[in-house]
This record gives C-alpha cells, sequence and structure tokens, in this order.
C-alpha cells in the first residue's frame, strides 16, 4: 500500500470526452463527423457548427471542436473556453504508507521516527486517499498502470518487466496532450524500451516519452538509472545518465542531486508555461526516483532557506543546472549533509533514508509555494503518491516501519 492524497481539489472535473476519440468521417480527429463541420467559421448548432472539417481547433483556443461543443462553448470563437486545471502528477520511488508522518509515522514512539511536516500539511489541507492501492509491486508494471489506466489484469507491462516500452495507445499524457494541455514528464521513465547506449541520444528507443504523449522531457530513460541519485554525468557502474529531451546531459557539475535538479526543472516548467502561456493548461509528470536505493545517498547540503520563486531550489543552467550543486564530488553521499532532524545517534543507513524523504518533503513544499507564488494554486490539482510499497532492501522498511500496519 501507498501513500496518496490529493491537494487543492478545486477544479476537480476535468474535460476528456468522447470527443478526444475520432467519429466515422472525421478527417481531423475532433470528435466531429465531417458534415456537420460546414466551415463557415460561425456556429450554427451541432449539425452546423461551422468549423473547418481539416483542422481539429479552428479556434485555435486549444480545445478541440468536438470537445468545445461538449462542452457547450462555441468551437468558432477563441474567447469562448472553460478555465481548465493544471494538473501535476508526483510519483515517488518506493515511498510506503508507513513512510509518512501524517501515515503512520506521527503514530509511532521511541528514537527511530522521523517527521515529515510539509506532507503533513499538504495532507490536513487536501485529502488522504487511505484506501489507494498500487497497481503493481515494482515500479515498471505500476506506472505503466497508472499511465494507461489499465489494472494489471489488462496491462501489457507487468510481473517484473523492467524497461519495456509503454504500448503506442492512448495514455494519461497522449489524452491530455490532446486536450490542449502542455505535457511535461520529469524524473524516471522506466518505460521508454531497452538496448541503447546511455551516452548516446535516445531518439531510437521505441517508447521515449517524446513518442509517448509527452512534449517535453527530463529525466532518467531506464530503470537502472534512477538507482544512482548522483548520475555523475554516466561515470557511475550503471552509466546513468539524465537525457533532456533526447540528449544525454554530459556536461553537468559532479554533484547534481536527482532531487534537487529534477524539482529544479519543475518549478522552472511551472514558472515558464505560467508567464509565457497563461491560457494554456499544463500537466507535470514529476516522477521522483528517491527514496528507493540500491546504496545510500544524501543530499550534498542543507534544503536552500526560502521556498518558491525567490528561495529554495532553484535551477541555474548548464553547468551546475541546480542551486545545489558545486561540482566539489567529496559531496557526494555524504552524511554531514544529512537533514538537521536526523537523529546523530542513528546508524548511517537510516540517516541517508529520512534524508531523501526530508528531501522530498521539502520539495514539494517548494514546489507548492510557488504556485501560490505565481496565484494559481487554487487553478492547479496536485496529487501525490508513489509507484510502490517499500522493498524489503530499504532501510526504513525494517527500522522505520516502512509498511505500517500492514504486511508489507
Amino acid at each position: 500500500m501507498k501513500p496518496t492524497f490529493v491537494l487543492r481539489p478545486t477544479l476537480l472535473w476535468l474535460a476528456l470526452s468522447s470527443a478526444l476519440f475520432a467519429a466515422p468521417g472525421d478527417l481531423d480527429n475532433d470528435g466531429l463527423r465531417d458534415e456537420v463541420e460546414t466551415n463557415t467559421g460561425v456556429y450554427v448548432s451541432a449539425t452546423d457548427t461551422g468549423t473547418n472539417p481539416a483542422v481539429a481547433d479552428s479556434d485555435g483556443d486549444s480545445l478541440p471542436d468536438g470537445m468545445e461543443l461538449n462542452l457547450g462553448t462555441v468551437p468558432t470563437n477563441p474567447t469562448s473556453k472553460v478555465k481548465r486545471p493544471n494538473i501535476i502528477f508526483i510519483m515517488a520511488d518506493d515511498l510506503a504508507y508507513g513512510d509518512l508522518g501524517c501515515f503512520w509515522q506521527n503514530q509511532r514512539t521511541g528514537t527511530m521516527k522521523f517527521s515529515t511536516p510539509n506532507f503533513d500539511a499538504m495532507a490536513a489541507e487536501g485529502v488522504m486517499m487511505t484506501h489507494h492501492y498500487s497497481a503493481g509491486s515494482i515500479c515498471g508494471p505500476s506506472r505503466a498502470s497508472f499511465l494507461l489506466g489499465q489494472h494489471q489484469g489488462n496491462a501489457l507491462i507487468r510481473d517484473v518487466e523492467f524497461d519495456k516500452p509503454l504500448p503506442e495507445n492512448h495514455n494519461v499524457a497522449s489524452v491530455l496532450q490532446k486536450a490542449g494541455y502542455r505535457t511535461v514528464h520529469i524524473g524516471k521513465s522506466g518505460l521508454a524500451g531497452t538496448n541503447i547506449n546511455s551516452l548516446q541520444p535516445s531518439n531510437s528507443l521505441p517508447a521515449h516519452p517524446l513518442k509517448r504523449g509527452y512534449d517535453r522531457f527530463f529525466g532518467y530513460l531506464s530503470h537502472e538509472d534512477a538507482h544512482e541519485h548522483y548520475p555523475r554525468n554516466g561515470t557511475t557502474d550503471t552509466t546513468a545518465v539524465i537525457h533532456d529531451d533526447y540528449r544525454p546531459v554530459t556536461d553537468a557539475y559532479v554533484d547534481v542531486h536527482t532531487t534537487d535538479v529534477f524539482t529544479a526543472f519543475a518549478k522552472k516548467t511551472i514558472v515558464e508555461e505560467t508567464q509565457n502561456n497563461p491560457g494554456r493548461p499544463f500537466f507535470i509528470h514529476l516522477a521522483y526516483d528517491t527514496p528507493h536505493s540500491i546504496g545510500c545517498t544524501s543530499p550534498t547540503r542543507l534544503y536552500p532557506a526560502g521556498r518558491g520563486l525567490l528561495g529554495g531550489i532553484q535551477w541555474q543552467g548548464a553547468p551546475a543546472y541546480v542551486n545545489t550543486a558545486v561540482n566539489d564530488p567529496a559531496r557526494v553521499n555524504n552524511i554531514a549533509n544529512a537533514d538537521p532532524s536526523v537523529n546523530p545517534t542513528w546508524f548511517t543507513g537510516a540517516k541517508h533514508f529520512v534524508s531523501m524523504v526530508r528531501r522530498l518533503d521539502d520539495s514539494v513544499a517548494d514546489l507548492l509555494q510557488t504556485l501560490r507564488d505565481l496565484g494559481i494554486d487554487d487553478e492547479t490539482l496536485v496529487v501525490f503518491t508513489s509507484d510502490n510499497g517499500a522493498s524489503d532492501k530499504e532501510t526504513g522498511a525494517f527500522v522505520f516501519q516502512s509498511s505500517a500496519a500492514f504486511e508489507g
């Protein structure tokens, strides 16, 4: 079982209807039959829409003509449209139900416990989904089920299949993209396919996120890469490399931490989309690669002061990429940089684990403050969840009761 909750569901409905799928005799695939699209430019009725049968969005307002008809807006008038919510779907990696204060840690006693104050605040303001279950027990199948909207009995990625290409079919990103959303995948994919050299451009991957409904990608393509929270430009054992769209990032500072740089890119995206395209909603799939880890990994330094537009994590561009990196290899995995709430008497693995969870706690708070600073927090649906529960290889599974009162 995994922790899931939703923040500020002010605009909960989502205009995704049958208009997204082609009707018979629908040249432009906008959900309207060609014979009702009379191309006059003037809307009369559902049988005389005045729209262009060769253009899916006749008035250029980012809503397909058929969707506008279903929503009751005028498909030939760009000022006649509804406000659609931005969506930020945040998925942690192997973060279990018991790893959050509001779900379990706050109930515990003794010294082997920790707090997640920012997640607790988010849950208090939103909705805690205490009966929400992961579709799969490992990352690839679980993530595929989310994107495809299929349970594991129907999904083509299941069991222990890693890096299997996401099928070319409707998925969350492609449907939202077609509905006029700017779609951005940040962080771990694991569904793009295999058999490439990570240090080479990734356009040959059959299911690269850019080929599955995303307009932009910045993150790890393979699940093994995501075991490394310091990619170090492909010099790790797994040759882990972040890809910027199809381009491998090989010029970054050695101490770039993935949680930090993914947060920075998400903040950058939110700001740019809000300022440059205020009339277009965005969908950000932010898939962190922590706290899952084959080894123990702490961030390089304490979380930067402040939050939002003027504080916290900030995007820097190459070669630093994020304001927590200074190109010092001695800072990589340095437990001296553990979160100040970490108990100094704990063993090293416990300190690393809690540092990663607390980094997520601070990062999500930073993102939420960015939404407030931009004045779009009431226009944005934020979901925080995890791909599955704790692995038996994770420190938290044993000492912090990651599975809470459940069997694990």
